[in-house]
């Protein structure tokens, strides 16, 4: 059988495939290089990466001859390019028996996200009543479910704008899910009163307090409405499931706006699996055209945009910024003066003693935040964590310490990195603190674990000790 590899040596025998990304990056910064080239990623059997580049004119010929049972393609995204929006929508059925209309959560979230990337004054007036004929318009759903698992992504195929870099979408995202979640929250009616102790809430504490009111929000709470037309408290509680574990999680990804981040494309399979990501027959995009294949495929590529005129926001000086040359696309550019607005408004993160608002914790330039200890302050699981290495850090006066940064292991990503400042310095090896070293903490979120690592040359603490977190 020919893989996608053998494919592309036979198609493109001038081409390289590389085994590691950075080994793909260093001719993909020549001066020399074709632009046009998209990062191709592919997916192995043992669930590594090769990397390819091709033009989209190549990858219409790859997907000429290759089968979809053998197309195990992703889209790299790259870090410091314009974007268009895009959602990985996702839960298991099993352990969301509850769920009878799979398409509930999906339509909330397309038209909160048409809402806020438009200027939707001037839809108002012709919307009807559960109509998308607008947002589908603008936006390509793709499904790849399962009898196991729902899976949407969705992407911003007609844009009517797009971010600068994959930093700023992520910020926007987060809003987006706080809008909808604090939205939830503040509504009340007969069914639901729920006194807020504070009006400034992180992600994850509106996802607790709201998971103890999912039933009632979404069976009580059918005629009660958000600002948003068309967007009940019901559907928007949809957003809300349970995983594997049976904790309440977002049916949003919002781990997917990182550096190197590869979505799948459009037609093609994870490996091992026989669910290809093709449109969705309920959400058909822009229904009023007929598109090819082909014309899929570039739609629902995330760099690949043929619009020059296409604002452009970015996420520089604590604020999103439109930038357009088209006077006429600028009245667009009105919903980012509501996002600032909300902005300033509601994120703020009471993490670690620390009540700052969340624009001074994110990365404000075009370069990578792994170090920012924000990018992990809307993850449960961070977020659960983060006061048990909190108490250890200040349980002696004398070395009291701080956290720098949380991030999640590149190759294992159960565990958890807090490294520490301050004047936390605690050693295992000499069982006191050292006078200059730095320390991190481990957290083994599988099984439930920790350990101090000093990070002393001299110490040479190659060998980690793991204790229960009790």
């Amino acid at each position: 059988m020919t893989s996608v590899q053998e494919w592309i040596k036979r198609l493109f025998p001038y081409k390289s495939i590389f085994y590691r990304l950075t080994d793909f990056e260093n001719p993909m910064m020549q001066d020399n290089h074709d632009k046009s080239e998209i990062c191709i990623s592919i997916e192995k059997e043992n669930k590594s990466r090769q990397y390819c580049s091709l033009t989209f004119d190549q990858l219409t010929i790859l997907y000429e001859y290759c089968p979809v049972y053998q197309r195990c393609l992703y889209e790299s995204i790259p870090y410091n390019a314009p974007v268009k929006t895009y959602v990985d929508f996702e839960y298991y059925v099993n352990k969301n028996l509850d769920i009878q209309n799979h398409h509930i959560g999906l339509q909330c979230c397309l038209r909160t996200m048409f809402h806020l990337l438009n200027d939707t004054d001037i839809y108002l007036n012709t919307m009807e009543i559960n109509d998308d004929t607008f947002s589908l318009k603008q936006f390509l759903v793709l499904e790849a479910s399962t009898s196991e698992k729902i899976s949407y992504h969705f992407i911003h195929a007609n844009p009517s704008v797009l971010f600068d870099n994959i930093s700023s979408l992520k910020v926007f995202m987060k809003i987006f899910i706080h809008f909808l979640l604090f939205s939830i929250i503040k509504h009340k009616c007969q069914s639901f009163d729920v006194v807020s102790n504070k009006s400034q809430y992180t992600i994850p504490e509106l996802i607790e307090i709201l998971s103890q009111h999912v039933d009632v929000l979404r069976k009580q709470c059918s005629s009660c409405y958000f600002p948003i037309p068309n967007i009940s408290i019901s559907d928007a509680a949809h957003i809300l499931v349970k995983n594997k574990l049976n904790e309440w999680k977002l049916a949003v990804d919002v781990n997917v706006y990182g550096k190197n981040q590869q979505f799948r494309l459009f037609n093609c399979i994870n490996y091992g699996q026989n669910n290809p990501l093709t449109p969705c027959e309920s959400f058909s995009f822009n229904r009023e055209n007929e598109y090819s294949s082909s014309q899929l495929l570039y739609s629902s590529m995330i760099s690949l945009n043929h619009n020059q005129h296409v604002p452009i926001i970015s996420f520089k000086n604590n604020q999103f910024n439109c930038e357009t040359s088209d006077y006429e696309r600028r009245k667009n550019c009105d919903m980012i003066n509501r996002l600032n607005d909300y902005l300033k408004e509601m994120l703020v993160s009471d993490l670690c003693e620390r009540s700052v608002n969340i624009l001074n914790r994110i990365k404000s330039d075009s370069t990578p935040a792994r170090n920012c200890f924000s990018q992990n302050l809307f993850d449960p699981t961070v977020d659960k964590y983060t006061m048990f290495v909190h108490d250890i850090i200040k349980a002696d006066p004398s070395h009291r310490g701080t956290i720098l940064s949380c991030r999640r292991g590149d190759y294992n990503r159960n565990i958890l990195f807090f490294n520490i400042g301050g004047n936390y310095r605690y050693c295992p090896k000499i069982n006191t603190h050292h006078k200059r070293n730095t320390v991190a903490i481990m957290i083994n979120t599988e099984n439930n674990l920790y350990s101090i690592r000093c990070k002393d040359k001299e110490c040479d603490n190659t060998v980690i000790i793991w204790k229960p977190i009790s």
